[in-house]
């Protein structure tokens, strides 16, 4: 603590090896923090992309919108599987119903 005292109480100043050092430090933790911005903004530019592609294949899927491409799901289990005809809804399969079936 008397160090400190003393530091504080001195008339002499930061040495210039100090002021460069500690300039340094805080151009680096800005560049750092600049990185970091831009990094998340990516983040959710590519975040808010995928969100309206899902919501958007899904209100197709709640609203039995049927894109015109079929397929086939097969549900196994331990004593057998069966297979269903399927409508996509969307681009890729997130939802789907059996094919003729009634909602």
């Amino acid at each position: 603590m008397k160090t400190v005292l003393q530091k504080l109480n001195s008339s002499q100043g930061e040495s210039l090896m100090e002021t460069l050092t500690s300039i340094l430090i805080i151009c680096l933790a800005g560049a750092l923090f600049a990185t970091m911005a831009m990094a998340s903004s990516r983040m959710n530019a590519s975040a808010r992309s995928t969100d309206v592609s899902f919501y958007e294949g899904f209100s197709e899927a709640e609203a039995h919108v049927v894109s015109g491409t079929s397929g086939s799901v097969t549900v196994a289990w331990s004593g057998g599987s069966q297979s269903y005809s399927v409508d996509y809804a969307g681009d890729s399969l997130r939802s789907f119903s059996v094919a003729g079936g009634g909602g």
